[in-house]
């Protein structure tokens, strides 16, 4: 499946997915492409989703709102629109959003914020120009799963060991994309985005201590990563008529993980950062050249077809010894056809 915010790509060259900068407040349309018949975004079989926020509008408004629910939860939003003069000021929008709560059970306290923003000009060679940027930081505690006689017990009870080592996640990211889209002439339009970002997180699992200790491979109790991307795609459409056209382009995503493993203990103490148990560098990246074409034949029918070379390679340098260099590299790569009538 592949995820894709205002053209920028939600999903990472790894294949995940990642939906915690999407923000449901300001949200415009979502669409559905079913089926492994787009070529155009990459080689997922299982389809594409297309997340769309709405421009700004004339005239320009301000909104906000509170909302409150049970066990201490809480939401805060803001939201500012404008819409384009067509020369100096661009159409645009701003959400600023923050969420909290105690949650149900014990140990299921959250919060979340979060702000979104997208400007859109329109140039006087009605090229289409836009910029989002969007951050989420995000604290959540674990209470774990129950055991259906701990449920018949107390169903707000926290499982074994989650409150021992205090188990709990923080994620940040921040990103940036921008589009441009150009109608060269009659039958020639050009689309190009490119987007960078950077996600942290550092998750404490409830691992327990012997089974690290016993384990000289066992990569420990806590996860610490810091993940920087980037990623373009350039494709170029031309109209041969009115009920046939042909879109030729190329794709290239870049992830990078400095990632690291600790102890979930520290001597007596349980759920703090302990020894180094793992230190790596991940590093994948796809290039992707694409073809693909439309040809409405009849009013109601049309045939879908595309071609993707598609190319995804995998490094990975192990920096942590004490237990071997696992090290190593991996590519993958593969023809991709496809032909739908609909």
């Amino acid at each position: 499946m592949r995820l894709y915010v205002d053209g920028i790509p939600a999903t990472m060259p790894n294949g995940q997915g990642v939906t915690s900068h999407i923000d449901l407040n300001y949200l415009g349309r979502i669409e559905m492409l079913k089926d492994p018949f787009s070529s155009l975004y990459g080689n997922s079989s299982a389809g594409t989703i297309l997340v769309h926020n709405p421009k700004g509008q004339n005239p320009p408004s301000i909104e906000t709102s509170v909302d409150g629910g049970s066990n201490g939860t809480w939401h805060y939003g803001f939201k500012a629109q404008g819409g384009s003069d067509n020369k100096y000021v661009p159409a645009y929008m701003l959400s600023v959003n923050r969420f909290t709560t105690k949650g149900k059970r014990d140990h299921s306290a959250a919060r979340k914020n979060q702000v979104n923003f997208k400007a859109d000009w329109t140039m006087e060679n009605q090229a289409e120009v836009g910029i989002t940027f969007n951050h989420s930081d995000i604290k959540a505690q674990d209470p774990g799963a129950l055991s259906y006689e701990q449920w018949k017990a107390n169903r707000n009870q926290v499982a074994t060991n989650l409150e021992m080592f205090n188990a709990r996640k923080n994620v940040r990211q921040t990103q940036l994309g921008l589009s441009y889209r150009q109608k060269l002439d009659e039958k020639n339009r050009l689309n190009l985005t490119a987007y960078l970002g950077e996600r942290r997180l550092e998750q404490y699992l409830p691992i327990p201590r012997i089974t690290q200790i016993r384990n000289a491979g066992h990569a420990g109790g806590v996860i610490d990563f810091t993940r920087y991307y980037a990623g373009t795609d350039m494709h170029l459409q031309h109209d041969f008529a009115d009920n046939f056209n042909v879109i030729a382009g190329i794709a290239f995503d870049y992830m990078q993980d400095k990632r690291k493993g600790y102890e979930n203990f520290n001597g007596t103490i349980n759920g703090v950062k302990g020894a180094l148990r793992r230190d790596e560098t991940n590093k994948i990246y796809n290039l992707d050249p694409y073809l693909q074409t439309q040809w409405t034949f009849l009013p109601d029918w049309t045939v879908h077809g595309g071609l993707r070379y598609s190319t995804t390679t995998f490094k990975s340098k192990d920096h942590y010894l004490r237990n071997g260099d696992d090290s190593g590299r991996k590519k993958d790569e593969k023809w991709l056809p496809s032909i739908g009538l609909s």
